[in-house]
Parts: C-alpha cells; structure tokens; sequence
C-alpha cells in the first residue's frame, strides 16, 4: 500500500470554476478503491502550510499541474523538495482542456527540476501503477528522469469504459468549505444554499476546434454508463447532502441512450437535485432528450456559441451551421432552460461586421446569460498555440515567465478586441469603426486595464456593465 498527498493549488482566479478538484478526486477514487492512502489539500479554501510533519509517511505527492495554476504550483514544488529532496513529486490531470504536462511534458521536466514523473494523458491507471510500484519502465503514459536524462515510456490507451475507474473520492472533501457560485431555486432546489458538486458524466469531444487541445489529452470522447452516472449523484444526495451539480463535460450528451438511463434513475428514485450541463448545439438538440433532463432537475445549459457569425464558426473549424445554432437555443428555451452562451470574441478574422453579425444572433436568440473570452488564448496543444509559435508570437518559454496566459493579439490588436467585446456586451453595433476609435473609449480601456493592474477586475466589470446601460461613457 502506498501513501498519496494530492495537491491542488491556486491557479488563475478568472478561470476558476469553484467546487472540489474534481479531477484529483477521480484520480483519489480509484486509488482508494485498489487499498491506497489517499489525502487530499486543495490550497484553493484552506491556508496550510507544507511541513515536514505533512509530507513524513507521504510516498508519493500529486500535483494537479495546468498552464493556468502552473506558478503556484511550481512554488508548491520547489517548497516540498526543499523539506525533502527525496519525495517523489508527480505532476498531471486534466482540468477542462487545460493539462499542461501532456502537451507540454519534455519543456516541463526540462525546466521544472522539482517534477519527478509526469502523467501524460488520462491519469487513472497510471497513477495506480506507479501507486503499486510497478518498475517505471514498464508504466505506460509517464514521463521520468533517468541518469540525469528525461525518459518517455509509450503512451498510453485511453479506456473505453469510464466505469472502470470508479468513483471520485469524496469521503476526502468537506463540502461546507465550498461556497455555491450560483443562485436561484430551480425544481425545489435552492442552489445557492451549497456548492455546486462538479461531476464528469463522459470525457472528450467529437468536435475539433482550432482553440481547444482535448483531441490531444483525451485522444477521443467517452462516456460512464448512466447507471454508474446515477448512483454517483445518488450517493452524494444520500451520504452528504448535496443537490445541486455541475457537469463539466467537455461535451454533454453525445451517448443520448446513456443520458436517458441516468434520467429514468434518477426520476424513478424521486430524489430532488437540480444541475446544470455544458455542451454542443449539435449534439445536446434532440427535445426527447431535453425533456427528460428538465424532469430530472436540469435547469441550466452551457453551449460553446463562440460566434453568430458563420464566418468565424468555420474559421475555428467548429463545423455547425448558423441556422442550426439558432434552432437549437430556441428549442432548448420552449423547454425551459436557462440558456448561458460561451463566446470567443476576437478571433483572427474578426471585423465589425462579424461582431455586428453576433449582436444580430444575440438578439434573436436572447440567451438568458453570455460569458466572453477576449480573444484566442493560445493554450498547447491547440492549432492556434502551433500556429502563433510558428510565426514567432509565443514561444514555449512563455511558461517560465510569471504571466499567466497569453492572447493571440497579433492580427487583432487588444484595443479592437475591448472594442469588439464592448460592442457585444451592449448589444450596440458598430456603425463606424473610426468613430469607435474615440478618446471616450481610449480612456475607458485604459482605465479598465489600469484597475485590471491593481487587481479590482471584478469590480472594473460590475462599474462597467452598469454604466453601459445607462448610456455612460467612462
């Protein structure tokens, strides 16, 4: 038997999504349920300190590593070495699109002196290889150090069966130091009462957008049963309380018969929850289907829009149609959801006209809720990230600085894209784009960037948004 710390630690708060590690507790399950310790310190709620006393019987320390929470982690690293260079530190899962190590292993571990092993890929059975000390070489989907050298062993398969894994380890959390992100009383469920639990139904999309690199890290889209998806969520109402859940698929719904048994489950049990999913307007669009989430306490969808524009759909390789876009959200509100859309607002055909197109969806669809992402983050891994290195604007040493992230501004520059965003979030198109090019807007964006630099962000956003609907230029 061995001893597992896993770690996870503060990233980039503007991403965070809230809730427990989800994906350490995947990895912390099916260690548990082979006869490994297993404790878990997630430094995003609970200020601890890493001591020698922490780390004393401690085999093996796994650190959730993503390009986003890679500082904090790296400090994290380098503090346990230095209580004790002997530990052995193992870095990997996969946190939305984002898992660093499995696109970026050899730049890591040429860089990162703390990193002993990296998981390269879907972390499960590896991890409980390495777990039962089977001989390094032999372990699938890692990469080590060996005399001084970086070593990668073959990579590994994914599992078709999620099943095998099975389920998170959430005797490990305590839900009350959670707060819920959300608020609302949806099918008799107030669910700002208590966090929301995240929940992973299927791993992987079909889709393969130029901006996201899950083709990499998942290599291809698989699901749990249902019946293993239901007693999940059955035991997390029954043994702690909790009923309201977030699915962070990558793209909810693809296996509809599997989706339809855990429905049938969980209406059959009468249990109340209410939980929201994340998905494709082309995959999550059959009204059967819908119907029968609505029954089951589904309340919100999260649909990766992107655009209105079909220009910029085929330019990140989305492969929908506009018209099935707009089918789809309407549907989806006939039954009674809360519609969030997900926009990518500066890409590198973006123009006014495009913007102005978005505006003219947003209006016709009128989703309950819209999030932005300011430009093309060049995440690795993606056609954007390869794209970007090969004409010089990033280099992967970007990661050894203590910038978080990085835009692709180099077509559009970060004052367009403040336009751009500006024009969407208001809903007011751009007639002129000399005319935007004004000294009220200068003078808004450098404010905002100046508040952004003293860290009031979310406040920059709140004064923003209700000047904006006043009519207020700053």
């Amino acid at each position: 038997m061995s001893k597992i710390l896993c770690i996870r630690t503060q990233g980039e708060k503007r991403f965070s999504l809230g809730g427990p590690p989800i994906e350490l507790l995947e990895v912390a399950g099916c260690l548990k349920a082979h006869n490994h310790e297993v404790a878990l310190l997630d430094f995003v709620i609970e200020k601890k300190e890493i001591t020698k006393e922490l780390l004393n019987d401690i085999d093996f320390v796994l650190i959730a590593y993503y390009s986003l929470n890679r500082i904090s982690a790296n400090k994290i690293i380098r503090k346990i070495k230095k209580i004790n260079p002997t530990k052995v530190v193992i870095a990997g899962t996969v946190f939305n699109n984002d898992s660093h190590i499995t696109t970026m292993w050899e730049h890591t571990m040429q860089n990162v002196p703390g990193i002993d092993i990296c998981l390269i890929g879907e972390p499960e059975e590896t991890m409980l290889e390495i777990a039962d000390k089977k001989e390094i070489a032999q372990i699938d989907g890692i990469a080590y150090r060996k005399d001084g050298k970086v070593v990668k062993n073959k990579e590994r398969a994914a599992e078709d069966s999620l099943d095998k894994f099975g389920f998170p380890a959430w005797d490990l959390v305590d839900f009350s130091k959670y707060k819920s992100t959300v608020c609302g009383v949806y099918n008799g469920v107030d669910v700002g009462e208590k966090v929301s639990v995240p929940l992973r139904f299927s791993r992987g999309c079909p889709g393969a957008c130029k901006y996201c690199a899950l083709w990499w890290v998942w290599k291809k889209w698989r699901t749990k049963s249902g019946e293993h998806m239901f007693q999940e969520v059955y035991d997390l109402h029954a043994k702690y309380g909790m009923n309201n859940f977030d699915f962070r698929d990558d793209c909810f719904g693809v296996n509809k018969k599997e989706v339809e048994v855990f429905c049938d489950k969980i209406i059959e049990s009468g249990i109340k929850i209410a939980f929201s999913v994340s998905s494709r307007v082309d995959v999550l669009n059959d009204e059967n289907i819908l119907r029968k989430l609505k029954q089951a306490g589904c309340y919100r969808t999260f649909y990766g829009i992107e655009t209105g524009s079909q220009k910029i759909l085929d330019e990140f390789n989305k492969q929908v149609d506009l018209p099935l876009m707009v089918n789809t959200i309407k549907l989806v509100k006939k039954v009674g959801f809360d519609v969030h859309a997900l926009l990518i607002v500066g890409s590198p055909k973006e123009t006014a006209e495009t913007v102005n197109e978005t505006i003219e969806f947003l209006n016709e669809v009128q989703p309950d809720s819209v999030s932005f992402a300011g430009g093309i983050m060049l995440v690795p891994g993606t056609v954007y990230y390869n794209q970007a290195k090969k004409e010089g604007y990033i280099k992967d040493d970007f990661w050894l600085t203590k910038d978080s992230y990085k835009i692709d501004n180099s077509k559009i520059s970060k004052f367009r894209v403040f336009l751009f965003t500006k024009a969407i979030r208001t809903r007011r198109k751009i007639e002129d784009m000399d005319k935007e090019c004004s000294f009220f807007n200068y003078t808004e964006y450098a404010f905002i960037k100046f508040m952004h630099f003293l860290g009031l962000r979310s406040v920059t956003q709140f004064l923003a948004t209700q000047l904006n609907r006043l009519g207020v230029k700053l």
